[in-house]
């Protein structure tokens, strides 16, 4: 379920990112004047586009919340939801800014490079356009494809919704994994922290990471 999720919203940013980049090279083809009104014709589509994703993004979040809808743990899902849609808009905002702030300098107008190029000037101008990198920045500072990381994001949400939501179950979580040698396969954890157990919160960070393939189920000690 956690891929699933993640794998669907990262292709839909990878048709943002198809549009963002038909909108740059069109603006940027050689002998095209960047003008002011230009620049700010692209980056209004682009946002129109980037709300258009978000939208679709936030409807894909929310269809994973549904079945805990109701619950105890809404409000926390609420939350994870609405942190996970603005990490996106960051990212989204990070590929429309730069392209906004190439088009205004001009560092990638072929016309400005090259006048009238052709034959094999011109097609490795026009794969340097093509080629532009539209990387972003983790919160860390590493650099990201886009689309992983929007993959990385909805991922740890799925992850953290899921848990959060059996947290709101019960106060003893049993910890289940693929791996049955996994260091945290069969793991029990207490929410509150009870006497003789690990609590969740100590565990959450390694146990639960974007990429974890682990679960959280509620677990009711033999009698």
């Amino acid at each position: 379920m956690y891929d699933q999720i993640a794998t669907k919203v990262a292709g839909q940013y990878e048709l943002f990112l198809f549009a963002l980049r038909g909108l740059y090279l069109n603006a940027m083809a050689p002998g095209a004047a960047v003008t002011p009104k230009l620049v700010a014709d692209v980056q209004s589509a682009a946002q129109r586009a980037a709300e258009s994703f978000l939208a679709g993004a936030e409807t894909e979040l929310q269809a994973h919340l549904a079945p805990y809808e109701g619950g105890d743990a809404q409000n926390a899902l609420t939350q994870h939801k609405r942190e996970a849609v603005a990490q996106l808009r960051g990212l989204i905002n990070q590929n429309v800014s730069e392209a906004v702030r190439d088009m205004r300098l001009g560092t990638q107008n072929v016309g400005s490079m090259l006048k009238d190029a052709g034959g094999s000037m011109g097609l490795l101008l026009q794969k340097r356009l093509a080629t532009k990198n539209w990387a972003v920045r983790d919160t860390s500072g590493r650099q990201w494809e886009a689309p992983k990381l929007a993959r990385v994001i909805v991922r740890g949400f799925a992850v953290q919704a899921d848990l959060d939501a059996a947290a709101h179950q019960a106060d003893l979580l049993r910890i289940t994994h693929p791996d049955p040698e996994h260091k945290f396969a069969g793991m029990v954890v207490s929410v509150s922290g009870a006497d003789g157990y690990p609590s969740l919160e100590s565990v959450r960070s390694l146990a639960f990471h974007p990429n974890t393939k682990a679960k959280a189920v509620p677990y009711v000690p033999a009698q």
